[in-house]
């Protein structure tokens, strides 16, 4: 099965004549064919909305996307449905603006979540089927992932919510609002 190192990245073995270097991942099958196009209808917005803008994005590019929340205490997410038949690993690449807080989640299991503090960079309270990390790749932009342990899980849909805290329960609503960057 796959593990993750004390440094939070995935530890593989290599394939012959395959050149690994630290932080590596290997990459079999893209589930998600709109993963820099959050405005794409594949991804389904939940109060909130998804507008290009400006600021750099985290490998210096100038493609970075930013999801503005609403008001009222409700669930608010974006959400891709994938179909996989094998686990996967969500990974997605974020930065505070003025809100802080995201759980990636999965909506078949109460315990396929991780909760991540973009101003802290560290990883917050996570279901027990879920191994998670967060990595600096600099100028305040952070690359979050989840590895879930749960069969369940399987063609389902990927969900990233904004929620209230670090330590949010699987799926909490927020009355928070602001801006976050992807």
């Amino acid at each position: 099965g796959q593990k993750w190192d004390e440094a939070g990245y995935l530890d593989f073995t290599a394939l012959a004549g395959e050149v690994v270097f630290k932080g590596a991942r290997r990459v079999t099958n893209l589930i998600v064919t709109t993963s820099e196009d959050f405005g794409n209808a594949a991804w389904t917005k939940s109060v909130c909305s998804v507008t290009s803008s400006t600021e750099s994005g985290p490998l210096g590019s100038t493609n970075a996307t930013l999801i503005t929340l609403g008001g009222g205490t409700t669930n608010k997410a974006i959400v891709y449905s994938a179909t996989a038949s094998a686990p996967a690993i969500p990974s997605f690449y974020f930065k505070a603006g003025t809100h802080k807080y995201v759980q990636l989640m999965n909506a078949s299991d109460g315990e396929v979540f991780a909760n991540f503090d973009l101003d802290l960079g560290v990883v917050g309270t996570k279901g027990t089927k879920a191994t998670s990390s967060i990595e600096d790749v600099g100028d305040g932009w952070y690359r979050v992932s989840a590895l879930y342990n749960s069969t369940a899980i399987l063609g389902t849909s990927w969900r990233v919510y904004f929620v209230s805290s670090a330590s949010a329960v699987y799926a909490a609503a927020t009355a928070s609002t602001g801006t976050v960057y992807i």
